[in-house]
């Protein structure tokens, strides 16, 4: 895409809030907002971000009902720093103990506007009436009831199990060089191990 001064790498991790277990609702959820608090490299989440942002960037992440999704769309000479920041957060989360509690804190707001968004709320009513009592028919974000039995053990078993390499697939669109950014890709993600671990239940 040579005419496009931009980038987007994506990676996309086959582990979606279906997979869970009534005891673990939203974990998958929780998982996704602590891999960006912070890395060996970059220890807390400003660190990260700030990388980002110096270079006109913007980061993100999605939890969804398939897949979990982690983002970095910047300037196209920068997309080697984009695939850093990916690979660091995936393969090198601290998981801190202290970030974890905090965490807590914003996964309630989120349960509180949620509960206080009327459109969000009836969708949420949707899914469950459709589904009944199935994993897709359950929150994605989690539960007051949940949440506190969500800690660095259980998220670190899922990170494990699940953010291995037969279960992620690395995309990139832009102005780029194929070539440096298969090489690139290889090199920051050769420390992911494992092999998937996940189930789902049919519908």
């Amino acid at each position: 895409m040579k005419e496009t001064k931009t980038v987007s790498v994506l990676v996309f991790v086959g582990l979606g809030s279906r997979y869970e277990t009534k005891d673990l609702v939203g974990i998958t959820h929780f998982l996704e907002h602590m891999l960006g608090k912070g890395t060996r490299k970059r220890p807390d989440a400003l660190s990260i971000a700030s990388e980002i942002d110096a270079v006109g960037g913007e980061f993100n992440g999605f939890t969804g009902t398939e897949y979990t999704l982690f983002y970095v769309k910047l300037p196209a000479e920068h997309v080697l720093l984009a695939v850093d920041v990916l690979s660091d957060i995936i393969c090198n989360s601290r998981l801190d103990e202290k970030h974890i509690e905090l965490e807590k804190g914003v996964i309630l707001q989120e349960i509180n506007h949620l509960l206080d968004t009327p459109s969000q709320y009836v969708l949420e009513l949707y899914h469950s009436l459709l589904y009944g009592d199935h994993p897709l028919g359950w929150d994605i974000v989690t539960s007051r009831e949940v949440l506190p039995r969500l800690n660095r053990e259980k998220l670190a078993n899922l990170w494990r199990n699940c953010y291995t390499p037969d279960n992620m697939v690395v995309a990139v669109a832009g102005k780029i060089d194929p070539d440096k950014v298969i090489s690139s890709v290889r090199n920051h993600f050769d420390n992911a191990t494992g092999k998937k671990r996940t189930t789902w239940i049919p519908v």
